[in-house]
């Protein structure tokens, strides 16, 4: 679905429901009674700041797995590249084993 939408329907004014920060703007009842408990009550508040810090760890997990495949596929190119050696060399000669081998050669052949 496009957030974007601004359509004269029914769609169109709960995307700009989802764009409004004043509960009292929004048109939907149950939608804005949602936004009022997150952003007026401060049992809300610390339930949103909890998603909010929970989402953030899983984020930073995944962009560090992210991060360190990256990492891992730049020195098995320069292995390739400057020692001269095949692709299942190169991992072998990094240790890279089971899931991790096999998600870096899927990578390697895309």
């Amino acid at each position: 679905m496009n957030g974007n939408y601004k359509g004269n329907d029914e769609i169109g004014q709960l995307m700009s429901d989802f764009h409004q920060t004043d509960p009292e703007n929004i048109h939907y009842d149950v939608l804005a009674q949602g936004v009022k408990h997150f952003k007026e009550n401060e049992k809300g508040r610390e339930q949103m700041c909890e998603a909010v810090e929970k989402y953030a760890k899983e984020y930073a997990k995944e962009y560090a797995k992210e991060y360190a495949v990256r990492e891992k596929m730049i020195a098995i190119k320069n292995l390739m590249e400057n020692m001269k050696l095949t692709l299942d060399q190169a991992l072998n000669a990094l240790g890279i084993q089971g899931d991790e081998r096999k998600l870096i050669i899927s990578e390697w052949q895309k």
